[in-house]
């Protein structure tokens, strides 16, 4: 199809995204992604039950094989409340609409090594622990202490899956403690580096 909607290299059909909020029922949900003809479907992660594996998830309800799932780790409602949940301090939040075009762009390009680094094993994806095993060099995994988007709880969990690791959360830091606090994670991971040196 010449008209393909490209991301991180996946060919999309569809350029529709449907959702998962708002339905009377899980059942409902899947029916109506299966009649939007959409190929990707958001997830807010807060919504996704991870850890109580009697309970139903709404990932139970969603076609893996045929909807890609793009988390939404925020499940904000406006800027301004993704902002806050964001940062530990609203105040050091990037000013996006003041930047000029050349560091939209570097912004943009991070977005997008994310994305490829991200997608495949997911981030977001609840089997990840399963995979987590594997890992057989020594991994530090820092979390902003004051995360409000993927709590530091979560990082824990996977950090427990992982031989060996650590966990180590930042002070005065929300989703992104490398921009609010990138000395302590500098420091953090020379640390780490020095002492796990071959």
């Amino acid at each position: 199809m010449a008209d393909q909607l490209v991301i991180a290299g996946r060919a999309f059909n569809s350029r529709l995204i449907v959702g998962t909020g708002k339905y009377r029922s899980f059942d409902e949900m899947r029916r109506a992604h299966q009649a939007s003809g959409a190929e990707m479907v958001t997830v807010a992660v807060r919504r996704v039950n991870l850890t109580d594996k009697s309970k139903e998830s709404l990932l139970d309800y969603i076609d893996r094989e045929n909807f890609f799932i793009l988390p939404n780790t925020a499940g904000c409602y406006s800027a301004d409340e993704a902002v806050r949940r964001t940062f530990a301090d609203p105040s050091n939040a990037p000013d996006y609409a003041a930047l000029d075009d050349a560091a939209v762009e570097e912004v943009a390009r991070d977005r997008e090594a994310a994305v490829l680094y991200g997608w495949r094993p997911y981030m977001h994806n609840p089997s990840l622990t399963h995979w987590l095993h594997r890992v057989s060099v020594p991994t530090l995994v820092l979390w902003g202490e004051q995360d409000r988007i993927v709590a530091p709880a979560y990082g824990e969990r996977l950090t427990q899956a992982i031989p060996g690791a650590r966990f180590t959360t930042i002070a005065a830091a929300g989703h992104y403690p490398q921009i609010e606090q990138p000395e302590t994670v500098a420091a953090a991971i020379e640390t780490f580096a020095r002492e796990n040196r071959r």
